[in-house]
């Protein structure tokens, strides 16, 4: 999972800053979801292709787990709160992202140019950053 927030880090700090080169190097915003279209493209295919790295071996000792049903998750103790939780802190985080880049655009009156686009990679980054290192302390 780290591994998945770690890169999804990588892309939410890049994806503003093509933008942004996009929209100021009169390439119009058609041109910046290309690119990141093409990049994602490109990325499925890679892994695809590694599929057969991700099987795992079977060990001799098998282990065993227990299947539990989406009811019995939800009776756990604690798991509708931190459910609950959760999904109020990615929708204050999104609305925060989504409206801080439509102040900015709106406020000043053009879009973003790099430097200020730089800046907001930035936090992004740090936050990929922060799940990179979590990758050595955890897994």
């Amino acid at each position: 999972m780290n591994w998945l927030h770690c890169f999804w880090g990588v892309g939410a700090a890049i994806s503003p800053y093509v933008m942004s080169f996009a929209l100021t190097h009169q390439m119009g915003w058609q041109s910046g979801y290309r690119i990141i279209g093409i990049v994602q493209v490109l990325l499925t295919i890679v892994l695809v292709f590694s599929l057969p790295l991700w099987i795992r071996r079977r060990s001799s000792e098998a282990e065993v787990t227990a299947q539990l049903s989406m009811r019995q998750l939800f009776a756990l103790p604690g798991v509708p709160q931190v459910l609950t939780a959760f999904l109020t802190y990615c929708a204050l985080e999104s609305t925060a992202g989504i409206w801080a880049s439509s102040y900015l655009v709106q406020a000043r009156g053009s879009v973003c140019p790099p430097p200020r686009s730089l800046l907001h990679c930035f936090t992004w980054a740090s936050r990929s950053d922060d799940s990179y290192q979590d990758l050595f302390l955890i897994d």
